[in-house]
């Protein structure tokens, strides 16, 4: 009678030990359904925290980048419509003074002139979120610093017409790469605001306006402006395509950081996500087990010497 009153003990204890792990593991595989999470926190990480907090490190610096070169990428856009719009303006204006020494009539220049004037002076003074983009390191003054062609003309040379910065606005763009964000207008403009001068030069010095036919001198001059404004479209076309490499670039940066972001996620989500595919077949593997075992706790727990005697 003793032995069995022991083994019945000893299996009595057995199953309720194998309830108890039973129902632990039931209770997290329900915990990982619930939240998708393998650990709730990663204090129960172990040892394998440390590489989660170092990828999710990396994730935050990672986006942080991308979402800056994403919002910096409209200012690269609207550089490369002043600078294309500039660069139209004096080739236009080049065509139109050269038509004028063929027709030998310099009567339209004072209206050409003074739209041109007026198109790179707004071009040149483009602003983007309230800065200034072609003043350099200076970016809360107009480049472009005179207010009509009469002052132009009184300055040295166009390129007196600016005042920007010494240095450029650079970006990072990583792995130690420095760009400059955009070209100063002096640099990229000066040309044209040069010719612009000389051509209201030409025109104070004939009283305001050229007629038909032109003088030999006048064509001199206006043949000197079509060769500045034929350099001056070149520059800006330079300085536009400088403006779409670096647009170019900062693209595929964007697209690296998105790219190593979902890398990141993905080395993350392997570390902490719970399969919810395998955790729910588990799950349903417990209760069964669990059911079981409740059965062979039961059964075990009614057990007695009278069940024997009878």
């Amino acid at each position: 009678m003793t032995i069995a009153n022991v083994s019945t003990a000893y299996f009595f204890e057995q199953t309720r030990l194998g309830l108890m792990r039973t129902q632990s593991a039931l209770d997290e595989a329900q915990r990982q359904v619930s939240s998708g999470q393998k650990v709730s926190s990663l204090a129960d990480a172990g040892v394998g925290a440390a590489p989660i907090v170092g990828a999710r490190e990396m994730l935050s610096r990672v986006d942080t980048r991308t979402q800056a070169l994403q919002e910096f990428a409209p200012r690269l856009e609207a550089q490369d419509f002043s600078l294309g719009r500039t660069s139209d303006v004096a080739r236009s204006l080049k065509e139109q003074v050269l038509s004028m020494v063929t027709l030998n009539d310099g009567g339209a220049l004072v209206d050409r002139l003074q739209e041109a004037f007026t198109a790179a002076t707004t071009e040149m003074n483009t602003q983007w979120n309230g800065v200034y983009v072609f003043g350099g390191e200076r970016v809360t003054s107009p480049p472009v610093v005179i207010a009509d062609l009469t002052a132009l003309a009184a300055l040295p040379n166009g390129q007196a017409a600016f005042n920007v910065a010494q240095r450029t606005q650079t970006i990072d763009l990583g792995d130690g790469f420095q760009a400059a964000v955009a070209d100063r207008g002096v640099d990229v403009a000066g040309g044209l605001f040069d010719a612009l001068r000389d051509l209201k030069v030409l025109l104070d010095a004939n009283g305001g306006s050229l007629g038909k036919p032109l003088t030999a001198p006048q064509k001199t001059s206006l043949e000197a402006a079509i060769t500045k404004l034929t350099q001056a479209a070149t520059d800006l076309t330079q300085g536009q395509a400088r403006n779409g490499a670096l647009q170019n670039r900062v693209d595929r940066e964007i697209e690296a950081g998105q790219s190593r972001s979902i890398l990141l996620q993905k080395t993350i989500g392997d570390a902490v996500d719970a399969d919810l595919a395998q955790v729910s077949i588990t799950l349903n593997q417990l209760k069964t087990q669990y059911q079981v075992s409740a059965s062979t706790f039961a059964t075990l727990k009614d057990l007695n010497l009278m069940n024997f005697l009878r």
